[in-house]
């Protein structure tokens, strides 16, 4: 089995009412997607720069999540609420967890 990550780093402007609603469809579908585990998000400092962590058990489900239709809508308007951003997609090949809460514990070796 493996395992996968999309890291979704960013820098965010205004959101507005169109965000919002584009965001809660995208979090819908990711939700549902095959082979989904879970997320984490972590804030710089300063507050201005976001990084959100995804993670699943299935490519075809992140892959089916990234090119969602909202999602690929989404992206074209990210400069209307997006300073900048990267996506780092990765498969993972060993996770070790001690005691941790977190989407991949059960597959820790």
């Amino acid at each position: 089995m493996s395992l996968w990550q999309a890291t979704f780093i960013f820098e965010k402007k205004e959101y507005d009412a169109e965000f919002h609603a584009l965001n809660d469809i995208i979090e819908q579908a990711t939700l549902a997607s095959s082979g989904y585990l879970g997320m984490e998000s972590y804030q710089s400092a300063d507050g201005l720069r976001l990084i959100n962590n995804y993670y699943w058990s299935d490519k075809a489900g992140m892959e089916a999540s990234i090119h969602n239709a909202h999602h690929v809508e989404a992206k074209g308007k990210s400069e209307r609420w997006l300073a900048g951003y990267q996506v780092i997609i990765a498969e993972i090949s060993t996770v070790h967890n001690h005691a941790l809460s977190h989407p991949l514990k059960a597959f820790s070796r």
